[in-house]
């Protein structure tokens, strides 16, 4: 069995070698004196390789623990290649990495201040919850319960604006063929809209008041122009109310 003290010796030669450890584990030394962990099993009948990284970024007791993980999955009927390559696919597709990406293509179309507010949004409400999910397994149900926490917050237009970023990503998805449905389509009738508001408003005749109030007020000068032309653009209506 090999100890840290022999990989450690282990040299390059003319050609790369291997040097076996237990159970099918064993260190493959390249041309360069890179040494890799792989690990020999069969299944189906048929013999395969599968690595477990490069020594010393992964030590020889986590290399053993990957090699029994692999033993346990090869028992159980599972190849353990294919699982490592589909739980390596699944991270690259998860929703945040396609929201990240999805983001940065939009990038140039957008202003730096709203390129922040964007991915910090979704950092803040969408990827704590389902970023690490593989983006064609979230269902409509999941992505709602994410939402609803905005909602209970009493963030409604948020809650709103979040969700129009959830349809881009999704619909980006599909179209890199990453996904093949859009859950947020289905979302919105679920969720509560914003309150409009009302803001206070004057009618025309009282707008000679208002702008004669401005005036004796102390004002910058930017102020102080911007009433004379509310004036001007009230003197029209004034001829047109004396006939």
């Amino acid at each position: 069995m090999l100890t840290d003290t022999r990989i450690r010796s282990l040299k390059a030669k003319d050609k790369p070698y291997k040097v076996g450890d237990s159970n099918g584990l064993y260190i493959y030394v390249s041309k360069t004196g890179n040494k890799y962990w792989r690990q020999k099993y069969r299944i189906n009948g048929k013999e395969k390789v599968l690595t477990h990284g490069e020594y010393p970024f992964v030590p020889l007791q986590q290399a053993r623990n990957l090699r029994d993980a692999a033993k346990g999955q090869i028992k159980q009927g599972v190849d353990p290649a294919i699982e490592k390559r589909a739980e390596k696919a699944s991270k690259l597709n998860s929703f945040e990495s396609v929201a990240r990406a999805w983001h940065e293509s939009r990038r140039n179309e957008w202003t730096d201040n709203h390129t922040k507010k964007v991915i910090i949004s979704l950092e803040k409400d969408i990827f704590p919850t389902i970023g690490g999910i593989p983006i064609d397994e979230i269902t409509t149900p999941t992505l709602l319960d994410t939402l609803k926490v905005i909602e209970k917050r009493g963030s409604y237009e948020q809650a709103r604006r979040v969700t129009q970023r959830c349809d881009s990503v999704f619909k980006y998805a599909i179209a890199s063929g990453i996904a093949s449905y859009n859950p947020a389509q289905d979302v919105q009738g679920a969720l509560k809209k914003p309150k409009k508001q009302n803001y206070n408003s004057i009618e025309l005749k009282e707008l000679p008041a208002f702008i004669s109030a401005l005036r004796e007020l102390s004002a910058p000068p930017h102020c102080k122009a911007s009433n004379r032309d509310a004036y001007a653009y009230l003197r029209p209506y004034k001829r047109t109310d004396k006939g």
